[in-house]
């Protein structure tokens, strides 16, 4: 984590795909992240905070919506901790596995790709996103540019990632 631009904060068996994506993709010089929050209460929010503030876009990831309105529960309390710590970094929560869809290394790789075009072009992020409900099939042969100092084509391929220079 101490040179990802970019990181995932996500919690339980999903961690594994994610860490397949973020090995896959340092592999070729894009500096991603991961922390897997391992005990929600007492909220390690401080430390949370310590560990991204040198991000530049984070991407929350919750299997559940919460009653608050505010996001999932892992993305209103690390938001939440982001703000007391001073941190104005973009962050979106994206939501995963809903209906008991499995979460893939590609989507994980879709939501990395997502949370560095927020910073590329300077945008204001969506509050929250759905990761795997619709088109996952009519993805298969998208192409995903990385455009910049880390630039290449990304596709889908047996081992999930694909990489061109």
């Amino acid at each position: 984590m101490e040179d990802a631009k970019y990181a995932i904060v996500i919690m339980g068996s999903a961690a594994g795909q994610t860490k397949d994506a973020v090995d896959k993709l340092r592999e070729y010089g894009i500096h991603v992240g991961m922390i897997k929050v391992r005990v929600f209460r007492p909220f390690p929010g401080a430390e949370l905070a310590e560990a991204l503030k040198k991000c530049q876009s984070v991407a929350i990831l919750d299997r559940a919506e919460s009653f608050s309105g505010n996001g999932g529960p892992l993305g209103s309390e690390l938001k939440a901790a982001m703000y007391d710590a001073g941190l104005k970094i973009p962050t979106v929560n994206y939501f995963y596995g809903l209906g008991g869809r499995d979460y893939t290394v590609e989507e994980a790789r879709d939501v990395f790709k997502d949370i560095r075009e927020i910073v590329r072009r300077d945008e204001t992020p969506v509050q929250f996103k759905y990761v795997g409900l619709r088109d996952r099939d009519a993805k298969k042969d998208q192409v995903f540019d990385f455009k910049g100092p880390d630039k290449m084509d990304i596709r889908i391929s047996g081992d999930g990632i694909k990489v061109s220079e």
